[in-house]
């Protein structure tokens, strides 16, 4: 919340009681708020982008597709992290980027070769500075994963998976299962109910949206669209006993 005195002076108001007194100029004010609430330089594209641009797209691409196709990210309601599962080969290195916006002069570049959660440098022009992973033997999938909430820079995270991702239903509502629909839109046509319990083979999520392609366990539609959650009440959720069967891991 920003409040002004009449005399041109402006504070800003932070939920945990801080203020902050900002600077007329509107360059030099952004920066006083990014470094009160990030605890960074108000410098960072990444950071002003978070405050000004909210709805920007992540998007990746790589070795899989001989460095053609960009992969939107997606990212349920209400969540930080942007994801994408990418079908990588067993065995090999698969390199990757990540752009703002299918924009190759703002890319998040890896800012060091370490394994697990990594730093990303950027958004810049990153020509050649790749994420490299070197996948397991029996890794067929790779999920990559963007922490956007991570400050002071994004932080980028992957899994390889031998399978696509798995979600379990745990809620249906009113009974009866959760309700199966042809497409993402909630006016589609109903293909019939998941029963709870069922495990279901993930195909893309898009907000509050998972479409599958194939029914791993339980009865109901062998593909289709449901909803993650209602109002607060999770309805589906990754079975937290399938756990990733490698490593993450940067190639060096």
């Amino acid at each position: 919340q920003v409040l002004g005195s009449g005399t041109g002076d402006a504070s800003t108001l932070f939920s945990d009681g801080r203020f902050v007194a900002l600077p007329q100029d509107a360059e030099a004010a952004t920066a006083a708020v990014l470094a009160a609430r990030f605890g960074c330089k108000g410098d960072s594209e990444v950071q002003i982008m978070r405050l000004t641009r909210p709805d920007y797209g992540y998007f990746v691409i790589g070795s899989w597709c001989c460095w053609k196709t960009w992969g939107e990210m997606r990212r349920r309601d209400g969540s930080p992290t942007c994801r994408r599962t990418i079908p990588v080969r067993g065995g090999q290195v698969e390199e990757f980027q990540i752009g703002i916006d299918k924009d190759w002069s703002r890319v998040l570049h890896p800012t060091q070769t370490a394994e697990g959660d990594v730093e990303a440098g950027g958004p810049g022009v990153a020509h050649g500075i790749n994420w490299s992973v070197r996948v397991p033997e029996d890794a067929k999938f790779c999920e990559v994963l963007v922490n956007t909430n991570a400050a002071p820079r994004l932080r980028i995270t992957w899994d390889c998976l031998p399978s696509p991702p798995s979600w379990q239903v745990v809620s249906g509502l009113g009974g009866g299962g959760l309700t199966v629909r042809l497409t993402r839109k909630l006016t589609s046509k109903e293909l019939g109910k998941l029963s709870e319990g069922s495990v279901v083979e993930e195909l893309e999520v898009r907000g509050n949206r998972l479409r599958y392609g194939k029914l791993l366990e339980g009865e109901g539609p062998c593909k289709g669209w449901v909803s993650l959650d209602f109002q607060g009440r999770e309805l589906l959720r990754r079975p937290s006993s399938k756990k990733p069967q490698s490593r993450r891991e940067l190639a060096r």
